[in-house]
């Protein structure tokens, strides 16, 4: 079975557990009943995450392993990551945007198209993946959540620099059949992480160290970690019962996030791989990027109207349409140019 079709159902499932838990942020929900459940340790859009991380390590160290090269392995990550997250800039400053803004003033005579905290300085300042302005003017100003159009898109650089990095490494002969090099970058990776959530310690590559994103590197790695040894690292059924039990335990009693890393990898990447499912329109990225702006315009339309379900089936609908045609018209058409460069 092809690993890669086995995991589609998986980037739907994590796609949609971000949405589900952002609706009631963007909202005005309050907090997600998981949240309680779990004892304040995580949040459903954060496991949805960190399994997308999980996953991409697999799949991309897979993916340099079968490139020719290292100019075909970039140029696939490029075509697959950029044009969809351009596009989602483009129907955000201005198809979203304006739609937010008129909600309030009833004409988009004054949206600010153009000039200081505009559309077009939201897709020009955003444009390299690294968000450098979060809103357009004040649409958000009577929104219930203000911080952001659209927040999801903070870790595509993160998940970009993952990718430089399977490169290097890979450029560093780790893809050899010595593995342990790679091993002993992970461990220590983790040990990070660990020594950063138990203590609050800062000693290390302050790039790693200092970021947001830690946890989320650190799921990478083990992602990768897991394809490099996918030999070895083989669980039963009997096995992920255990770990799945292992994971609702700390999850209620408390110490699940200074193992979430490994859990979500084996959870993801382990359990996923024995589905025998594959869509036809791979939708999962543009739920990812498309879901949040679409819940803020949802709730500036309607928003005063709806209950949290109604809220999540709307926008559910919408988004599912929007990452169709994203997919369709965007992200298709540049897919079919990644083996442009297989000379």
């Amino acid at each position: 079975m092809n690993k890669n079709n086995a995991f589609d159902l998986l980037r739907v499932i994590l796609a949609l557990s971000v949405l589900f838990s952002h609706a009631y942020l963007i909202g005005g929900y309050g907090q997600e009943p998981f949240v309680n459940l779990v004892k304040n340790q995580t949040y459903i859009a954060e496991f949805g995450v960190m399994g997308f991380f999980s996953l991409s390590g697999y799949l991309i160290a897979g993916s340099y392993e079968r490139s020719e090269s290292v100019y075909i392995f970039l140029w696939h990550r490029i075509v697959r990551i950029f044009p969809g997250f351009w596009f989602c800039l483009l129907v955000t400053s201005f198809v979203i945007a304006p739609v937010i803004y008129y909600s309030d003033h009833h004409t988009i005579s004054n949206f600010p198209f153009t000039g200081e905290n505009s559309s077009f300085s939201f897709l020009y300042r955003n444009f390299l993946l690294e968000v450098n302005q979060w809103s357009i003017g004040d649409i958000l100003k009577n929104s219930a959540y203000k911080l952001s159009l659209n927040g999801s898109l903070w870790s595509l650089r993160p998940e970009f620099y993952c990718y430089i990095f399977i490169m290097l490494i890979g450029l560093g002969g780790i893809f050899n059949d010595n593995k342990l090099p790679f091993l002993i970058i992970t461990t220590l990776v983790y040990l990070f992480y660990g020594l950063k959530f138990l203590f609050n310690i800062s000693y290390g590559p302050t790039f790693l160290i200092l970021s947001n994103a830690l946890k989320l590197y650190t799921c990478f790695v083990l992602g990768a970690l897991f394809y490099m040894y996918r030999e070895k690292l083989q669980f039963n059924n009997k096995g992920l019962i255990i770990i799945t039990a292992i994971t609702i335990l700390l999850l209620k009693f408390g110490g699940y996030n200074i193992a979430a890393p490994i859990l979500i990898s084996i959870l993801c990447i382990s359990l996923f791989s024995k589905f025998k499912v594959k869509f036809k329109y791979d939708i999962s990225y543009g739920l990812y990027i498309y879901a949040f702006p679409i819940e803020q315009m949802v709730y500036k339309l309607w928003g005063a109207y709806l209950n949290v379900w109604a809220f999540l089936i709307i926008t559910l609908l919408i988004t599912a349409v929007v990452s169709f045609l994203s997919f369709i018209l965007i992200e298709k058409p540049f897919l079919r140019l990644k083996n442009i460069l297989n000379f």
